[in-house]
């Protein structure tokens, strides 16, 4: 718990700068708004309500933050950033924020026994999305990506390996944002979506 006595501050005159240390997490900007107040601020964690005394209570949240990981499996992941804007832009497209949102690759017996510990499934697949979410508008959740399970999808489908990776990752992003695929035609809508980002993706990262 860091504790900083602003009680010298005045709103015309300064502004405070923190950092918050959690892993890459960007420099915020605070403008005390008392002549005296105190803040509170709760260090490492992912989201922060701060409450200066007596009026005013900020809440800063930086919990927009996309990861990938690597489980039981080795692979090139390639075009990381443009990745991650295209997923953010996805995501807006439909009126999404993208929170705390993780993507674990990894091979195919991880994510059986994922399927087995999680879902009580006990079967191979692609994809498995949990939806960690707890705000409306806000994507927040872990995705397991099984590398081994892309690289056969793209054979038996005859499509680039970047290709089939994509779908995948925008397949689970769909999901979270609501979108299903239990029935024939939101099978179709869910193909259909997946086939509009991948050409947006490849459009936008023709020269990479």
């Amino acid at each position: 718990m860091a504790f900083f006595d602003l009680s010298t501050l005045h709103s015309n005159n300064y502004q405070l700068f923190f950092f918050c240390f959690y892993s890459r997490l960007p420099l915020f900007h605070f403008y005390p708004t008392l002549s005296t107040s105190y803040l509170l601020i709760p260090c490492g964690l992912i989201s922060i309500r701060i409450s200066v005394f007596p009026f005013v209570i900020l809440h800063f949240d930086f919990t927009m933050a996309i990861h990938f990981f690597k489980e039981d499996v080795r692979f090139t992941f390639q075009f990381n950033k443009e990745r991650k804007a295209w997923i953010k832009a996805t995501a807006a497209q439909y009126q999404f924020k993208v929170g705390e949102l993780n993507y674990i690759f990894c091979s195919d017996e991880y994510l059986r026994g994922v399927n087995i510990e999680f879902l009580n499934h006990d079967y191979y697949t692609d994809i498995i999305t949990f939806d960690n979410s707890e705000t409306d508008n806000k994507i927040e959740g872990d995705i397991y990506i099984s590398i081994d399970r892309v690289k056969e999808n793209a054979i038996s489908h005859n499509e680039a390996f970047e290709n089939e990776l994509n779908r995948v990752l925008v397949h689970g992003l769909l999901h979270l944002i609501g979108f299903g695929d239990k029935s024939a035609e939101e099978s179709t809508k869910m193909r259909s979506l997946e086939n509009e980002a991948i050409l947006k993706f490849n459009t936008l990262n023709q020269s990479c």
